[in-house]
Parts: structure tokens; C-alpha cells; sequence
């Protein structure tokens, strides 16, 4: 049985209409409007084991009901030069550089009901009437510009100003305006931009020309930065890290996925904690309460990951954790966007970092994989295909340590810790393949900065991405 989002996600990818959406010209923002749909699907089911897609289904009426609508985030699109769209009452509190304030006619502001009500005795104050509410409101617009404020509107609306045709007719500036006018130096302009929106709205960008453009804004920006997973994605297939690590197709977590978020929460959770506190007890119990409150996943989904983790976690902490002397950092973040090697900027989390000596220390990487790779197999001399990644990830984590000038260790030692079975691999870093890591490293990112990848990468030819039409 499937819990609700991942009915939808499901129904999302053999419905074709995931894959139908890629091949539209605007496809990133059709994107971005149904990442809003799964991203609220996962938040109501996280946690809620119990809920079926029409439960979810129901959540989503009551959004119609209530008119309170998903907002796409665009974000992730990268698209700095774009505005934000928004009524005046939400911008209280709020500044911009420069602010339009759009329909400056009387129809749209400074409306005045006549009160058909009884005059008040005199002494007895009159409420504010709705003009001067709106222009408050007018004026609370107005002054969210730091540098400018354009007020625009247009002679005639060619559907009213309401939308709706019987309001065609001519329309008259906002009385607010005018009264600017007398205390203020003012421009104003008047212009047919008739020509320049006819030809916007029929001459879209095509598919190639905006997908340029979307992902030039996302890995150009001071905020974008490739971590050990982005970088192997794009060495496995350029056009897969498009989709998934650069426009972000929406996901649901699989229960693999799940089960290594809740073991790292909890040895993260379990070093934080008073040494006296630290037993296995609280190790299942932190793993418990990950799964219970962040899961997206059936409860027989849970309950099996439930019971895989009290049958290898007792072995686990009995021969490592058990006896094992404090870290110094648990799930370090290295500062995302800021490390820069070379000109690339570098971004990573290492789940664990103990001291040797002196300034000496040695890097953890913990895997959750039911069966662990052997050294050779992740030095590159075996086909397996997988191992090397591994390989790669801490060479990742090496180059992290030596940019960021703020890490004052220095790492002497490697180590993949493959939790359920107990087993842990030092890996050797020698200096031929370290610089070779670094050369990958710097052509990936030359490939993605310039966009050349987006043309002559060399796709894998067997992940969904690859099969879409072209």
C-alpha cells in the first residue's frame, strides 16, 4: 500500500505527464508549480504514515475551497532579473528598490461607498470611509520603494478593469495621483505599449533559448556550488544532473533514502548527547523518532526499516560506538557557496570528523548500504562501477578541508564506515589520483559554467532523461 505522496508522484511519472511537461517550452515553470504540489503532499504526509492519496486529495479541495493557493517557489529558477507580483496589502513591512504600482485609476483605488446609514449625533466620530482607507493602503505601497516608485494605468482597459467587459470604458487616474502631483516633482509618460506586449506574448523563447537562460542564472550565481552528489550525478550523466540537481524535477524519498537520513540523524543525535547518555536504547529511539516524524513512506514501510534497524544497530554499537571517544564535529557543513578552489565553488557536509593528533584528523563518511564495497572495489581496480564514487566523494571532502580557510585541521586519514555491517574501510588518497579529481573537478564546472554540457555531454543513454523526446 502507498501512502498518498507517493501515489501522486507515482501517478506523476506513468501518467506521462511528468515527462509531457518536459517537452514544453516553459517547462521550468511548470516545474516549479508541480514541485509546490508534491513539496505540500510531502509535508502533510511526513509523519502521517496513515494517509491515503485521497486524504490528500482532500487537503488539496480545502485549498480550493478556502482560495488559499500552492505558490510555486521560482527560486530554485534562478531568475534574479524577475519581479515580484504581489497585492498592497502584503507588502506592509516590506522594502524594494523600485516599486509599479499598477491600475492607478479610480476604479481600482479610491472607490467610495455612500453610506446609506443613519447620521451620527454630533460629538460621536465618523468612521474612516473607504477612501481614505485606500489611501493608506495607496500610500503604504508607495513608500515600500527604496530608489523609485512608477504608478502606471492605461486610458482604456480593453476588458475593464474588473476583467470583465462590461467595465470597458474609459478610466480616469486615481485621485491619489493627483494629489501627488501638488507636492512632489513628478514625470509623466505617456506611451503606447501595445506593439512591444503583442510581440512578448506571441513570440515566446523557445525551449533551447529559455532553458539556457534558467540554467546560466542557476550555476552562475554566488549561491550555486557543486557538492560530492552533484558532481557525481554529472559525471554519470550530464543530462540527469540537469533535471534533478539543477532544475530540481520533483521527488519522493525511497525507503533506502530514508532509512540513511534517520541512521545519520541519530549518530549525529547520539554524539551530541551526555556521554552517560549514550546507549543503544537512544540510538533506536533517535532512529525511531526520525522515521516517525519525517517518513513519507506506508507503515509497513516503517515498521521494516524499524526492525532493520534493531537488528544491526545492536552489533554496531556494541564493536564502535560503544567505547568510541568524543568527535570533534559531527555533520560539519563546510561553508556552502564560499569554498572556492580554483575558481570553483565547492560545497559539502562530512558526517564525522575525529582527532588524531595535534591538528591531525580523520574523516568518516557514514554508509547505510546493506553490504560493503571492498577497497580495491573502491580504488577503481574492480567493474565495480558504483565503488569508485565512493572514491570520489572523500577526495571531494580532502579539497573541502585545504579551501576553506576557515578549517584549521588537517585531514590524515579517510574512512567509509559501513554502518550496518560493521565494517570500516580506510581509504587510501595518493597524490596521481587526487590531481586527476582535481582536473575532473575543474573541466565539470568549466562544462557547466559555460553550458557546453548542456549540448555535448555525454549522456548515459539509459536514465529517463536520456529517453525523453527530443
Amino acid at each position: 500500500v502507498k501512502t498518498g505522496a507517493h501515489w501522486l508522484k507515482e501517478l506523476l511519472d506513468k501518467s506521462g505527464f511528468l515527462e509531457w511537461a518536459l517537452t514544453k517550452d516553459d517547462y521550468p515553470y511548470i516545474l516549479a508549480n508541480i514541485r509546490a504540489l508534491t513539496d505540500e503532499a510531502k509535508r502533510v504526509q511526513a509523519g502521517n504514515p496513515e494517509l491515503r492519496i485521497r486524504d490528500i486529495l482532500e487537503h488539496f479541495a480545502s485549498h480550493r475551497r478556502l482560495d488559499i493557493p500552492l505558490k510555486p517557489s521560482t527560486a530554485s529558477l534562478g531568475l534574479e532579473n524577475s519581479v515580484q507580483v504581489m497585492t498592497a496589502h502584503k507588502v506592509k513591512g516590506l522594502e524594494y528598490e523600485n516599486v509599479f504600482i499598477t491600475h492607478a485609476v479610480q476604479q481600482a483605488w479610491g472607490k467610495s461607498k455612500r453610506s446609506r446609514g443613519l447620521k451620527l449625533p454630533e460629538g460621536v466620530p465618523v468612521p474612516q470611509t473607504n477612501q481614505e482607507d485606500e489611501r493608506k493602503l495607496f500610500y503604504v505601497a508607495l513608500t515600500r520603494a527604496k530608489k523609485r516608485a512608477y504608478i502606471t494605468y492605461s486610458k482604456v482597459y480593453a476588458n475593464g478593469i474588473g476583467g470583465t467587459s462590461e467595465d470597458a470604458r474609459q478610466t480616469q487616474a486615481a485621485l491619489f495621483t493627483e494629489e501627488l502631483k501638488k507636492h512632489i516633482n513628478s514625470k509623466a509618460i505617456e506611451k503606447d505599449v501595445s506593439e512591444f506586449l503583442i510581440k512578448e506574448l506571441e513570440e515566446p523563447k523557445p525551449h533551447t533559448e529559455l532553458e539556457q537562460e534558467i540554467v546560466k542564472n542557476i550555476v552562475t550565481s554566488a549561491s550555486y556550488a557543486l557538492n560530492p552528489t552533484s558532481l557525481n550525478t554529472f559525471l554519470e550523466c550530464p543530462r540527469q544532473f540537469l533535471y534533478e540537481k539543477v532544475l530540481q524535477v520533483p521527488t519522493v524519498q525511497t525507503s533506502s533514502l530514508t532509512y540513511g537520513n534517520a541512521v545519520h540523524s541519530a549518530l549525529q543525535r547520539y554524539f551530541e548527547i551526555p556521554q552517560n547518555e549514550r546507549t543503544l536504547d537512544n540510538l533506536l529511539l533517535f532512529i525511531t523518532e526520525y522515521i516517525e516524524k519525517n517518513s513519507t513512506l506506508s507503515e509497513t514501510e516503517n515498521r521494516q526499516m524499524l526492525e532493520r534497524a534493531r537488528e544491526n544497530m545492536p552489533e554496531y554499537f556494541e564493536n564502535t560506538l560503544k567505547n568510541e571517544s568524543q568527535p570533534l564535529y559531527v555533520e560539519y557543513r563546510f561553508k556552502k557557496g564560499s569554498v572556492v578552489w580554483d575558481d570553483v565553488r565547492i560545497a559539502g557536509i562530512i558526517d564525522k570528523i575525529s582527532p588524531l593528533r595535534d591538528e591531525d584528523v580523520k574523516f568518516v563518511d557514514y554508509k547505510t548500504s546493506q553490504k560493503h564495497k571492498t577497497k580495491n572495489a573502491i580504488l577503481g581496480e574492480t567493474k565495480d562501477k558504483n565503488a569508485p564514487k565512493m572514491h570520489r566523494q572523500l577526495m571531494f571532502y580532502k579539497l573541502l578541508a585545504e579551501a576553506d580557510d576557515t578549517f584549521k585541521h588537517t585531514p590524515k586519514q579517510f574512512v567509509l564506515d559501513f554502518v550496518e555491517v560493521n565494517k570500516q574501510i580506510e581509504v587510501p588518497i595518493e597524490n596521481t589520483a587526487y590531481n586527476e579529481f582535481k582536473q575532473t573537478l575543474k573541466e565539470a564546472w568549466r562544462q557547466i559554467q559555460s553550458l557546453e554540457f548542456l549540448e555535448k555531454g555525454e549522456f548515459c543513454q539509459e536514465c529517463k532523461y536520456c529517453k525523453l523526446p527530443e
